[in-house]
């Protein structure tokens, strides 16, 4: 060719890379006594066209017994600007009743579209028995075949809440040889000792701990406990405040938001007669946290001797759980009644806070009512009100003004409890610090123990100030 110079080439030709110019190079190298370079003879072999095949989801851990469909995507990807058709076609060996199918048979790739897919559904029956199996997928275009499998476990999934068991082998027959029967659930093992408890051999989502009583390390899912009380007592004809409190608990590193929500059942007749809520609504749990909510039930006058429900739901990290209240109406005969009544001569029209304790800090409240003196022919006093007593014979209260400020006034009260003291069906108590200023208001402090001079029963005028009791 012109321009070409061949002086330099015992073979009289150029250096080169092309194969068919290898052997004289190497004639050259071996006439000049000099090292020939590899890449003179370890050539890089040409690029082929042609498309592989693949997968996104490769292994599926199913549940024995259950059964369900699962699918993966399977890709024609060109490599080296192959373009053409791949026809795929699907073989298995599932058991009886077990299938395998493709959303298309036929991919085209070409240069707009260089991968193309297409879904694999997989579908496993109830009764397929423990095992492993395998679906493979080929796909054939000219004379280039692909293949490649998705791997089927049977018996290795996670086992569906509320399963009782009652043995070990139970569990092994139901999901494969790593289950064990742990608290009447079939947990699978993840180690002998405490300090080999290895979270990576546990489904998504499970924590590996160790469970003293079963003596190796098992899977559990984070899950959180949710308690409240079974049973509100209420008086007839009684208003007031009664509390209750509820309380969420981490379970197996268990953290999130749970949200609270009550519902009245409407058993055997909605609750109009009082109502009832859950504050906080929203908790957020740490793990191994046991955080609090308090059930109010307020405002009561419930004229009938009968039994309401509330159900309270807590949610919270894709698990839900729920728990009823019975709220009872009963009779004041039934016991624990406390009976109060407040007077503020100055006049009608004044606002005060009344909150009952447990305890002398004042840190632990049972009960709080507010009210509004008005005149009743005697004096400016508040309504008769009602509450739930703790059965305790010493309990704490304070009274806050809350309106007008700045007006301390003079306040004399009356309360009146049953079933709790010894002397007799009603104790009674009196008297306190008087009013304190505590900015922007004035305030009561006071403590009510059994008296002496007990009120004569629940069906006299407690002190001629509030009237008949309600029965």
């Amino acid at each position: 060719m012109s321009g070409e110079d061949y002086t330099r080439s015992r073979s009289r030709k150029q250096w080169t890379d092309r194969t068919e110019g290898i052997l004289k190079n190497i004639i050259d190298k071996l006439w000049e006594s000099t090292t020939i370079p590899s890449v003179l003879i370890n050539v890089p072999p040409p690029v082929v066209g042609q498309f592989i095949l693949r997968v996104d989801v490769n292994h599926f851990d199913l549940v024995n017994g259950v059964g369900g469909t699962v699918s993966t995507m399977v890709m024609a990807e060109s490599i080296g600007s192959w373009y053409g058709t791949v026809n795929l076609s699907v073989s298995h060996n599932l058991c009886a009743g077990g299938s395998a199918s493709l959303g298309d048979s036929t991919l085209i790739l070409d240069q707009q579209h260089p991968i193309v897919a297409t879904r694999l559904e997989i579908t496993i029956p109830a009764n397929c028995a423990v095992g492993a199996y395998r679906v493979t997928i080929t796909g054939v275009g000219d004379s280039i075949t692909r293949s490649v499998p998705v791997t089927i476990n049977v018996g290795s999934g996670i086992p569906p809440p509320g399963e009782e068991c009652v043995s070990d082998l139970q569990c092994q027959e139901w999901y494969g040889p790593d289950f064990y029967c742990v608290d009447g659930q079939c947990r699978k093992g993840c180690g002998d000792y405490a300090i080999e408890c290895n979270s990576d051999r546990c489904p998504p989502g499970q924590k590996c701990i160790w469970n003293a009583a079963k003596g190796m390390c098992v899977c559990f899912e984070p899950d959180f406990d949710f308690n409240c009380p079974s049973i509100i007592k209420i008086y007839r004809n009684m208003e007031g405040t009664t509390y209750a409190t509820i309380s969420v608990t981490s379970r197996y590193g268990f953290a999130g938001t749970i949200t609270l929500q009550t519902q009245d059942k409407c058993q055997p007749e909605c609750m109009r007669c009082a109502g009832y809520n859950a504050s906080p609504s929203i908790i957020n749990l740490g793990a191994g946290e046991t955080k609090t909510s308090t059930f109010t039930v307020y405002g009561h006058r419930c004229p009938t001797l009968t039994t309401y429900y509330v159900e309270i739901t807590a949610s919270g990290g894709g698990r839900t759980k729920r728990c009823v209240i019975a709220i009872q109406v009963i009779a004041q005969s039934e016991g624990g009644i406390g009976y109060f009544r407040f007077a503020h001569p100055p006049g009608p029209g004044r606002i005060v806070k009344v909150e009952f304790f447990l305890n002398s800090a004042r840190t632990q409240k049972f009960a709080e009512h507010t009210f509004t003196t008005y005149w009743d022919g005697y004096g400016y006093r508040s309504e008769c009100f009602f509450f739930n007593m703790p059965s305790q014979v010493t309990y704490w209260w304070k009274a806050t003004k809350l309106s007008p400020l700045g007006e301390a006034g003079i306040i004399y009260f009356y309360h009146c409890y049953n079933n709790i003291c010894a002397t007799g069906n009603w104790g009674f108590c009196s008297g306190g610090t008087g009013w304190g200023y505590e900015d922007p208001y004035y305030v009561w402090y006071s403590q009510c123990s059994c008296s002496p001079d007990p009120c004569s029963n629940p069906t006299c005028k407690c002190t001629q100030e509030c009237g008949e009791c309600p029965e």
